[in-house]
């Protein structure tokens, strides 16, 4: 099976192939208006993928809190790296705050994150969206970073045997960061051939789909469950 985001996700690749697809090579008798027709093809190839690949991994996070908070595990079982993340923004917060004034925050902090780091019976859920504030694109080492704090010590050595495989999908992947971001601050020079859109293609959906099956088993055995989410 696949989680809901990887679904999510392949669709969108399917939307950026069937664009890459109608690339405009129809123009050419027109040479300038072909040359902007056809880098501006490649500009909105790079920008919809990397959109559609950060929204999977903001999806799958949330998919995978959604799962953890319905099996109700123990928090000690849940790594200390991602309940640290959790804590980070609210007790950031707090130091920012004039003491006189933490009164409420402290409330606050207790009553969401308390449950977190006790040893009491009163529930304890995660909230998804404090896992991910610091994600501005999903470059390698931000991957890393993210399945990291669920135990995954690093995410590419583990959905790849190769390391001639593995260095070029990190390579793929970091381009399709830097251009995305490039073209996003309006940098006109930045452009992705046809054959480069094809890279970025096939390196997010390879990416996904095995990261999806590796993240999977890792939930399952995180919090000792029989079967795996997805």
């Amino acid at each position: 099976m696949s989680s809901r985001a990887l679904v999510g996700l392949l669709a969108g690749v399917n939307e950026v192939r069937a664009l890459r697809t109608i690339y405009p090579t129809g123009l050419g008798r027109i040479g300038h208006a072909h040359a902007l027709a056809a880098r501006a093809h490649g500009r909105a190839c790079t920008v919809l993928l990397c959109s559609h690949f950060e929204r999977y991994i903001y999806a799958i996070n949330e998919e995978a809190i959604d799962w953890v908070n319905i099996k109700q595990p123990s928090m000690s079982l849940i790594p200390i790296e991602l309940l640290l993340q959790h804590s980070r923004a609210p007790i950031d917060d707090l130091a920012r705050t004039d003491w006189t004034g933490r009164e409420r925050k402290l409330r606050n902090f207790m009553s969401s994150d308390g449950p977190l780091w006790s040893a009491g019976t009163a529930p304890a859920i995660l909230d998804h969206s404090q896992l991910l504030t610091w994600l501005k694109t999903p470059k390698p080492e931000g991957l890393r970073r993210f399945y990291r704090q669920y135990g995954i010590s690093d995410i590419f050595n583990t959905i790849t045997r190769s390391s001639r495989i593995r260095g070029q999908l990190i390579l793929d992947l970091q381009e399709l960061a830097e251009k995305r971001n490039n073209i996003a601050h309006g940098d006109l020079s930045s452009q992705a051939l046809k054959t480069d859109v094809t890279r970025y293609l096939l390196a997010v959906a390879k990416f996904a789909s095995s990261a999806d099956k590796a993240f999977a088993q890792r939930l399952r055995r995180m919090i000792r469950a029989p079967s795996p989410p997805w």
